[in-house]
């Protein structure tokens, strides 16, 4: 059983911003209560730490496209390290 406090299982509820304004809320309004606009509310998911982090991530590449290496190997003065790297 979970101890309480923690969030494991919760579920993250939608937010509402204002297209016109951007005003956030948890609830829908009919009426935005900053800009005055009617149905102007619009629903967004929240997005979970782990997901956001993956936006930035790259896709996966064919080894015959990926690039050749060309770079300045740099030793590390460890001869096992080294060769295990590729040589430095």
């Amino acid at each position: 059983m979970a101890a309480m406090g923690t969030k494991k299982g919760k579920k993250e509820k939608p937010f509402f911003v204002c297209r016109e304004c951007g005003y956030k809320t948890v609830k829908w309004l009919g009426r935005c209560p900053e800009c005055g606009e009617w149905e102007s509310l619009e629903e967004h998911q929240p997005v979970s730490p782990g997901k956001a982090l993956l936006k930035g991530v790259a896709e996966p590449v064919p080894l015959h496209l990926a690039p050749d290496g060309d770079e300045e190997r740099v030793s590390t003065g460890i001869e096992e390290l080294d060769r295990v790297l590729g040589e430095g």
